[in-house]
């Protein structure tokens, strides 16, 4: 199989195990990992508002812990919803294609969109006064930050597990390689991994990155275009 084959391969029969896998195995160790945090933070939390009175600084902790395990909860059914919604968008489009020259390109166009998108949520995403998921309060800077770092994991994850089982299937040398440089970006923790990006990968205007827009509004905001 060549790359747009592979990924709609992967798509079509595959999804259900990626996402069986990401919960059962990814998504646990990404919690635990940020139990710790969540602890870190708010204790923080505590020393920060010791000039006001004890009860608005528990009350303060307690709404931080209590939307970041609200925000967490939600995050997979929200991520399984929109990969699901996006992977028959992807293969819809695939369909409209007239040769596997520009289906590839598409896909390739896509993938870079899904790899920006994982990198830049753990930047960007919940720093804002907007609501994160459409969840918890617009202004609990604390959980935002905690739950965003939590969605990026989340979201690098399932990018992973998606191009190794495309690693699986593909049979092109060249495009092989492409689709593994793909892959060592998002896994690069670095903060200058997103600079490897081309400009175009967020042209609004391209179909390809318009499907990724689309995940990513669903997964932020609960809303389908």
């Amino acid at each position: 199989m060549n790359l747009a084959e592979s990924m709609k391969h992967v798509l079509k029969t595959k999804s259900q195990n990626i996402f069986g896998l990401l919960i059962k195995e990814d998504f646990k160790n990404i919690i635990k990992d940020f139990a710790g945090e969540i602890v870190t933070v708010t204790q923080k939390r505590k020393k920060t508002f010791r000039n006001f009175s004890l009860k608005e600084s528990v009350l303060d902790v307690k709404d931080s812990v209590a939307s970041s395990i609200l925000l967490i909860k939600a995050i997979p059914n929200r991520v399984s919803e929109g990969f699901r919604i996006f992977s028959q968008e992807m293969m819809n489009e695939l369909d409209k294609l007239p040769d596997q020259k520009q289906k590839t390109v598409f896909c390739m166009k896509v993938l870079a969109g899904m790899s920006k998108f994982a990198l830049s949520s753990a930047y960007d995403v919940g720093l804002g006064e907007a609501k994160l998921l459409g969840l918890g309060k617009p202004k609990n800077i604390v959980a935002n930050v905690i739950v965003s770092k939590l969605l990026f994991k989340t979201i690098k994850s399932l990018i992973i597990r998606l191009i190794e089982e495309m690693e699986k299937e593909i049979s092109n040398p060249e495009e092989l390689l492409q689709l593994q440089s793909y892959k060592d970006i998002v896994m690069d923790d670095s903060g200058n991994a997103i600079d490897k990006f081309f400009d175009g990968v967020t042209d609004a205007n391209d179909r390809a990155f318009a499907i990724v827009e689309n995940l990513k509004k669903y997964i932020l905001t609960g809303e389908q275009v």
